[in-house]
């Protein structure tokens, strides 16, 4: 009886010392990030990708954890990756990069995991094909990607609720040999801050431009793709000498951390795709 005693007063000095996590977990009905029907040119091709972030937290301990942190509100990352669409024997689809990311990041609403300092964020093989999921950066940010510190965009935080109004990421060329992503949005009253690893920016209003992983611009010429190979760069594995037309793919997911005791994830959504022509 004595050991059964002392195993229990143990166990209860654990449980207090250790004391129970704070989970931040909104329901699925409580927020919505979703993808918007695109603009397309004459040709029936999309010009531009959309989409919607917004949250609402019913009264509960969701409330409280983000009204009461230094969380400034859900911060939205967008995602890239690169096809050709050459390959149709053994095609890799935007939905096989959906559930990598969740496999590896979302996990549950328990076991997010943050992003820090990876090149290629995840990849999808089929057969010998091995494409890889990038996160979309800020201008020279060498490399890395982080969640918690990372360019974020996040909406303005009033009481419970967090809004994004809907999102516009398109390519904006840099003159004849590169582009960047340029993300813009409507119908904001207060637009969302965009800022850089521990430097917040102040907010110049809407339309910012988005770099590739390494915080450079994305080219345009099949030449400088083929450079950006032969230095062990995986975003255009399989551009060759007479690959013309590529497509960009856009994804989008949202990311909270505070003062609580897990990361929380949305599902990663693929926003659809911008074809892009290669100049020689």
């Amino acid at each position: 009886m004595k050991m059964k005693v002392t195993l229990l007063l143990l166990a209860s000095v654990f449980f207090v010392s250790c004391g129970m996590p704070t989970i931040f977990a909104p329901r699925t009905s409580e927020y919505t990030l979703s993808k918007l029907p695109s603009d397309l040119d004459a040709d029936n091709a999309n010009i531009n990708v959309k989409g919607k972030l917004s949250m609402q937290l019913d009264p509960g301990i969701n409330y409280d954890l983000l009204e009461d942190s230094e969380t400034q509100g859900p911060s939205l990352m967008f995602f890239y990756t690169f096809d050709n669409e050459q390959d149709l024997s053994n095609p890799i689809y935007p939905s096989d990069f959906v559930s990598a990311f969740s496999t590896k990041y979302v996990k549950n609403n328990y076991e997010g995991i943050a992003i820090a300092g990876s090149k290629e964020l995840l990849s999808v093989k089929r057969g010998e094909k091995e494409t890889f999921l990038y996160g979309v950066s800020r201008q020279g940010v060498n490399n890395t990607f982080k969640t918690e510190e990372q360019y974020v965009l996040y909406a303005q935080n009033n009481g419970n609720r967090a809004r994004l109004d809907p999102f516009i990421l398109k390519d904006e060329p840099l003159g004849a040999s590169s582009y960047v992503i340029n993300l813009d949005w409507t119908d904001t009253s207060t637009p969302p801050t965009l800022f850089a690893t521990n430097a917040q920016a102040a907010s110049p209003g809407p339309g910012y431009n988005l770099y590739a992983f390494d915080g450079s611009s994305f080219p345009l010429s099949r030449t400088a793709i083929l450079e950006r190979q032969s230095t062990d760069n995986n975003e255009y594995p399989y551009v060759e000498e007479t690959t013309t037309e590529i497509k960009l793919h856009l994804f989008a997911a949202f990311f909270i951390s505070g003062p609580f005791s897990n990361f929380f994830w949305s599902n990663l959504i693929h926003l659809g795709e911008i074809p892009i022509t290669l100049q020689p």
